[in-house]
């Protein structure tokens, strides 16, 4: 893994060993809890498999293993030096570097004129109101991570994945209504039923 890219699984664990040691099952909550599934995808095997490979790298260590009862047992893991080193490299990667990313709406938008000006008007309608739906969920997650006093820093990617669903829902309304008017140029198959 110190050749390879830290994944983004693989990120959130460092992230939450920087705060202090904790068990598998400890990281799973804490990712729920801060709504960490929302901007990755989050299962309990994937973050079991994520510990096992950042262990055998070493980025890792267990720090102590205990038993409650007749439950399986909990190891506990901490960050090592190299894990710390590693992790805010990869950091520092992702926060400077601009990648290119290649999103599905911007493709459909090039390919939209295939439509008719008539169903493109329709299914950009439908499209908004599941946009607003994302701006209403992303505010009330907001809300309620405020509510809580969770620390800003915890929920930055929060806002931040806020305003861009905000300016994503602004730019389709408005291009939604120069299509409407009549403003945006379109290919004469409005008379086709495609």
């Amino acid at each position: 893994m110190r050749d390879q890219k830290l994944t983004p699984l693989a990120l959130a664990v460092l992230d939450l060993l920087h705060e202090r040691d904790m068990h598998p099952y400890e990281m799973h909550q804490t990712m729920l809890t801060r709504q960490t599934d929302q901007r990755m995808k989050i299962k309990a095997g994937s973050l079991y498999h994520t510990v096992d490979r950042l262990l055998e790298h070493g980025l890792i260590d267990a720090r102590e293993t205990t038993r409650e009862g007749r439950r399986p047992e909990r190891t506990v893991y901490g960050l090592t030096e190299s894990g710390a080193a590693a992790f805010t490299a990869r950091l520092k990667e992702l926060v400077t570097r601009v990648p290119t990313e290649y999103p599905e709406f911007p493709i459909a938008l090039s390919m939209v004129h295939n439509l008719t000006r008539g169903d493109a008007i329709e299914l950009l309608g439908r499209r908004i109101i599941q946009q607003q739906a994302k701006v209403a969920s992303l505010r009330a997650i907001a809300d309620g991570l405020a509510a809580r006093e969770l620390p800003p820093m915890y929920w930055i990617d929060v806002r931040y994945t806020q305003a861009v669903a905000e300016a994503e829902l602004t730019w389709t309304e408005g291009f939604l209504e120069q299509l409407k008017a009549g403003h945006v140029p379109w290919p004469d198959n409005d008379k086709e039923n495609s």
